[in-house]
C-alpha cells in the first residue's frame, strides 16, 4: 500500500509539473488580445431573421446550425460595400421575409438573389443609403490544426457575439454533401451562428460557420464541435453564383468510390489514399482518355487526392475546356493521364449511377467457386446466382443478382475466369482481390477476402 501511495504521489507530481509547464501556453492563447481585430471586422457581420413559410422549406439542410420555426435566426457577412451578403442557404431557404440587422442596430429588408444547394451558400442583398463595411474572403489553404480562431455571429438571437477557440481538425466529413471539407473548431457555435464568419487572429475570414454537432437531439447547445466551410470553397461558389447564377462544376466523366485498406492491398498500394474509378461515363471526357475502371486516382494536377471527396472537389473547381493531369495507379505502378474537363451534367447527388444497359443474363452451368458463390456466365459479365453462408462473397457483401465485371482489373465473362483470377491473386500473396460488380445501374469495387476464417 505504501508503494502504491508513493507511485500515486509521483504520478500526481508529474501531472502538476506538466500542467504548470502547459499553463503559459494556455494562458497565451486565452489572454491573447483580439479586441482590435474584432473592432475592425465586427461591422461587416450582420444578423439575419427569416420568416419561414410553412411547407416551403424544400431541401432545408436539417440538422445544421439553425432553428426552424416561425422565425429563423442566422448570421451573414457583407462581402461588397453595396450590400451583398453571403450566408448559408439553409438560413434563408423558404423565407417569405428576410430582415438584415447591422451592428449599428439599423435593419433592412433582404432579397435572396441566388443559392447553391449542395454548397449550402446563398447570396442576399440589402439596399442601404451608404456604402457598408465589407470584408473579402481570405485564404484557407494554409490553415493548421491548433491555430487560434474566433467566430462572430447571432447565436440564439444575441447578435454581435464573439467566441474564440482553435481549429480542432481539418477536412471533416459530416455527411452533408459528397465533398464535405469542413473546418472543425471548438469556438462556441450555436443556433443562429449559421452563415457567420470564422476568423484567424489577424481578422482574415477563413470560413463560414455552418453546423455543429451534439451528442443527442436533447442537447441543443454547443459542445465544442462546430464546423465551417473553408473560405476558399466559399469564394469559388460565390464567384460562380455571381457569374452564372449557379455553380458550374467541372466533370471528368467518372464514378469513383473510397479506396479502402483492403482494396489498396488488393491493388498493391502501400497506403490507402486516393479514389478508385468504378465506372466511366461513355459520353464523358474520361471515355476519350486512357482511363479505366480500377484505376486509382492519386493526384489531380499534382495535388494529392486523399479520398473520393477530394477527387470531386479537385475536378469541381476546374473550368470546362481545361485539360487535367491525373496521376493514377494501374498494374502496380503510377502513371500520368491527360483528361478533359466539361461542365457537370447533373446534380452531384445523382453521380455515380450509370444508365440501365438492358443486358440479359443467361444461366450456364452454375458452379460454386472459391469466391463462395454460385456463378453463371452472361452477356457482359458473370451473374451471382447464389451466395454461400461462408466464403469471401458473404464476408465482403456480394449479393445475389450482382454481376461480376472485373477481377483484379481483368474483365470476366465465365465463372472459371473469376476462379482463375482469384487463385492467381491468392498465389501472388494477396489477402484481398478487387472485384468490380454491377448492382442495378451502379458499379462498385468490392474487396473480397481470399482467406476467410471458418
Amino acid at each position: 500500500m505504501r508503494t502504491g501511495r508513493r507511485t500515486t504521489g509521483w504520478f500526481l507530481a508529474a501531472l502538476l509539473i506538466a500542467a504548470s509547464a502547459a499553463a503559459p501556453a494556455r494562458a497565451a492563447l486565452v489572454n491573447r488580445d483580439i479586441s482590435a481585430a474584432v473592432a475592425r471586422v465586427l461591422p461587416a457581420v450582420v444578423n439575419i431573421a427569416a420568416v419561414i413559410t410553412p411547407g416551403n422549406l424544400g431541401d432545408s439542410g436539417a440538422g445544421l446550425a439553425t432553428t426552424r420555426g416561425a422565425h429563423d435566426l442566422g448570421s451573414g457577412l457583407i462581402i461588397d460595400p453595396s450590400g451583398l451578403i453571403v450566408t448559408n442557404k439553409h438560413v434563408v431557404e423558404g423565407a417569405s421575409l428576410i430582415t438584415v440587422t447591422l451592428q449599428n442596430g439599423l435593419s433592412y429588408r433582404g432579397t435572396l438573389l441566388v443559392a447553391a444547394a449542395q454548397a449550402d451558400i446563398a447570396l442576399i442583398k440589402i439596399d442601404a443609403p451608404t456604402r457598408l463595411t465589407a470584408l473579402p474572403l481570405g485564404d484557407s489553404s494554409r490553415l493548421r490544426v491548433g491555430e487560434p480562431v474566433f467566430a462572430i455571429g447571432n447565436p440564439l438571437g444575441l447578435g454581435g457575439t464573439v467566441t474564440s477557440g482553435i481549429i480542432s481538425a481539418l477536412g471533416r466529413d459530416i455527411a452533408t454533401t459528397p465533398y464535405d471539407d469542413f473546418i472543425q473548431t471548438d469556438a462556441s457555435i450555436n443556433h443562429g451562428n449559421s452563415g457567420g464568419p470564422l476568423f484567424d487572429l489577424a481578422g482574415h475570414v477563413i470560413g463560414i460557420n455552418t453546423a455543429f454537432e451534439t451528442p443527442s437531439d436533447a442537447a441543443n447547445g454547443s459542445v465544442g464541435l462546430g464546423f465551417a466551410i473553408p473560405a476558399n470553397e466559399v469564394a469559388f461558389v460565390v464567384r460562380q453564383l455571381r457569374a452564372y447564377g449557379y455553380v458550374r462544376s467541372g466533370w471528368f466523366g467518372v464514378a469513383a468510390q473510397a479506396l479502402t485498406p483492403e482494396l489498396a492491398e488488393a491493388l498493391g498500394l502501400a497506403v490507402p489514399r486516393g479514389a478508385i474509378i468504378s465506372s466511366i461515363d461513355p459520353n464523358g471526357p474520361a471515355a476519350r482518355a486512357d482511363l479505366r475502371p480500377g484505376d486509382v486516382v492519386l493526384a489531380v494536377n499534382a495535388k494529392p487526392i486523399a479520398d473520393v471527396r477530394a477527387l470531386w472537389r479537385a475536378g469541381g473547381v476546374l473550368p470546362a475546356g481545361a485539360v487535367a493531369t491525373l496521376r493514377i495507379w494501374r498494374d502496380g505502378k503510377a502513371r500520368d493521364v491527360k483528361v478533359g474537363v466539361v461542365d457537370w451534367p447533373g446534380d452531384r447527388r445523382t453521380r455515380g449511377a450509370l444508365p440501365a444497359t438492358g443486358q440479359t443474363l443467361r444461366s450456364l452451368d452454375p458452379q460454386p467457386l472459391s469466391l463462395g458463390a454460385s456463378l453463371a456466365a452472361g452477356n457482359g459479365g458473370v451473374l451471382v446466382e447464389a451466395v454461400q453462408a461462408s466464403g469471401g462473397a458473404m464476408a465482403s457483401g456480394i449479393r445475389v443478382g450482382d454481376v461480376v465485371l472485373q477481377v483484379q482489373g481483368s474483365a470476366v465473362a465465365q465463372p472459371a475466369e473469376v476462379g482463375s483470377l482469384l487463385d492467381a491473386a491468392r498465389a501472388a500473396g494477396r489477402r484481398f482481390a478487387a472485384v468490380l460488380v454491377q448492382r442495378g445501374t451502379a458499379r462498385e469495387w468490392i474487396a473480397v477476402p481470399l482467406i476467410v476464417e471458418p
